[in-house]
């Protein structure tokens, strides 16, 4: 219903469960697996909310596109600090190389 109502964009939808299965398939990124990640998990988040915040307003949307995208990165990067222990030695799992 939401989807429709706010014409969110299946593509982000898409973006957002690749980047959810990406953490079954990966331990450790590359950068363009690291971008692709966090524009999957974090940015299309923020797109997602965007439009429902901007309630059908193209124009509104479009002004705050790409600052809705690095907030959504920004949270991303402040959650892999926050849980770098625990992803590397509980999961195995690295976003940063080393």
């Amino acid at each position: 219903m939401v989807v429709n109502e706010y014409q969110i964009e299946h593509e982000l939808i898409e973006a957002f469960l690749h980047s959810m299965a990406m953490d079954l398939e990966f331990s450790e990124y590359n950068h363009a697996g690291y971008e692709k990640y966090i524009y999957g998990s974090a940015e299309v988040v923020g797109l997602m909310c965007l439009r429902v915040f901007c309630e059908g307003d193209a124009k509104m949307y479009e002004q705050l596109r790409e600052p809705a995208r690095r907030l959504g990165a920004a949270f991303q990067k402040v959650n892999f600090l926050r849980d770098l222990k625990s992803d590397y030695y509980e999961r195995g799992r690295t976003y940063f190389r080393r």
